[in-house]
């Protein structure tokens, strides 16, 4: 079930429909992922948190993060830090999701998001996924309009960035200057 609903979710990625954009508050959902994958043992720290919002489909993000964070927990031990956190460049948000495990090899870099692609030939179907993980983290990321980039060591970690384009409300305003509220 798990698989046939990564495949859907790819299928309908180039679809019009695909995206139900609003402003969205980027530190609830890097928040609220980390609280969900808290009950994993890891070192879990939240990082930076500077504020951002972006127009995005806070579902389809949500799912994009909780694949990056799945990646770094099947790719670390129990000791090893996952750390996520938020900050902006220029007209950007930057979602980024860093561990100290195992590393991905130079070689494998170019090919991590691509569909059915596993970096770790010890991995299969039956130890660790289907390899759709990481093309689902794109496919999402690329209908925001935004890029997801890696940088990796063999046995230093893994850091995943996902950049998305600021609301343009944000967008305009210097770094910091922003608070979000209501009215009244």
């Amino acid at each position: 079930l798990f698989r046939s609903n990564r495949l859907l979710l790819l299928a309908g990625a180039e679809d019009p429909e695909f995206l139900h954009l609003e402003p969205v508050d980027v530190e609830t959902i890097v928040v609220d992922a980390v609280r969900r994958w808290t009950a994993t043992r890891r070192c879990w720290l939240l990082g930076s948190t500077e504020e951002a919002t972006v127009m995005a489909d806070a579902d389809r993000l949500e799912v994009a993060l909780d694949a990056l964070i799945e990646n770094a927990v099947n790719h670390t031990r129990e000791p090893d830090t996952i750390e996520v956190a938020i900050h902006r460049r220029g007209a950007r948000a930057v979602i980024s999701v860093r561990d100290t495990g195992s590393g991905i090899p130079a070689p494998d870099l170019d090919h991590i998001f691509d569909r059915f692609v596993r970096a770790d030939p010890g991995r299969s179907r039956h130890t660790g996924g289907f390899g759709l993980g990481l093309s689902i983290v794109k496919a999402i990321v690329d209908a925001h309009g935004g890029e997801v980039h890696v940088a990796s060591a063999v046995g230093v970690g893994t850091t995943f960035e996902i950049l998305l384009p600021l609301s343009p409300v944000v967008a305009d305003r210097p770094e910091g200057t922003w608070r979000q509220g209501t009215s009244g």
